[in-house]
């Protein structure tokens, strides 16, 4: 079974849509991630750079609260 995120976005070079690869952690910095968006016909096209949430913390505002209730 595989899983395949979409990420809403487009490919710049085909228009096709882009998925997500691999997240990795910041050479440097410990409160940000790198995410790597693929395009399946172009390969690696896109690196997003986004803050970490640490859902430990009780950071929950990413989930939908009524689905929990």
């Amino acid at each position: 079974m595989s899983l395949v995120l979409s990420s809403g976005e487009i490919c710049p070079r085909c228009r096709k849509p882009l998925m997500q690869g691999v997240v990795e952690a910041h050479p440097s910095r410990r409160d940000l991630a790198l995410h790597n968006f693929q395009c399946a016909d172009c390969g690696p096209v896109r690196t997003r750079l986004t803050p970490k949430t640490d859902l430990r913390a009780g950071d929950v505002s990413d989930f939908d609260q009524t689905a929990t209730t």
